[in-house]
């Protein structure tokens, strides 16, 4: 699968603003006329790709990112109609695709393959592209790294937190979800998310100063110092 606006006419149609009255009619006529409007579901399914494949880019690394994309845009297409209406559909296919990723990870978990903290590459750019940040107030380490260390460290915690808090930094920090969005996606309470995110972006703080630390520390060494 190709991942980028240059392939992909839809990419901005959900920043228009008759797209939450598009995106409505484009799911009428799809639960009308199901698998046989492929314009309808082509365009529903191009407008959120790229939000899709940023999520589950985050979640699993590039390795795995695009089969999961396609993963869960085959469980849209056959889940549609149990899409209750209840949050957004964007929302909603967020949440297949963040389910998607979370099975893929206790899968690789119980079959104990190589961890995903050692791939420090996968989530490369946090907070550079794909979503807004925090709100003022808030404790957020993303908003804040700058430079291609701190990025890389960061990329390597973000790696490193355990699966629950990097899907509510994922869906907070990077893709811009608001916390009753996130926990329509993650199935779980409000509180539940704030406490999460509390605790993931203490934990990424302490684990990107302490990887900074460390490089400094080896840097000195090479210098002789």
């Amino acid at each position: 699968m190709e991942h980028g606006r240059a392939n992909n006419p839809f990419g901005d149609a959900r920043r228009a603003p008759d797209w939450p009255q598009r995106e409505a009619a484009l799911v009428a006529r799809i639960r009308e006329n199901g698998l046989a409007d492929r314009a309808a579901w082509n365009e529903l399914l191009a407008a959120h790709q790229d939000r899709l494949y940023a999520v589950c880019l985050r979640m699993v690394g590039p390795s795995a990112a695009a089969d999961l994309t396609q993963d869960a845009m085959v469980k849209i297409l056959q889940g549609l109609d149990g899409y209750d209406g209840r949050s957004q559909v964007g929302t909603w296919m967020v949440r297949v695709a963040m389910n998607a990723c979370l099975s893929w990870l206790r899968g690789q978990k119980l079959r104990r393959h190589k961890r995903l903290g050692d791939d420090e590459g996968s989530v490369r750019g946090l907070g550079t592209s794909g979503g807004g940040g925090g709100r003022a107030g808030e404790l957020s380490p993303v908003g804040r790294v700058q430079g291609d260390e701190r990025n890389a460290a960061l990329a390597a915690a973000l790696a490193d937190l355990p699966d629950d808090q990097r899907a509510v930094v994922v869906l907070r920090d990077v893709q811009g979800l608001d916390y009753e969005q996130i926990a329509a996606c993650l199935e779980v309470a409000v509180g539940t998310v704030k406490s999460r995110l509390f605790r993931a972006r203490l934990a990424l703080r302490e684990l990107v100063e302490a990887r900074l630390n460390q490089s400094r520390s080896k840097g000195t060494g090479r210098d002789g110092s």
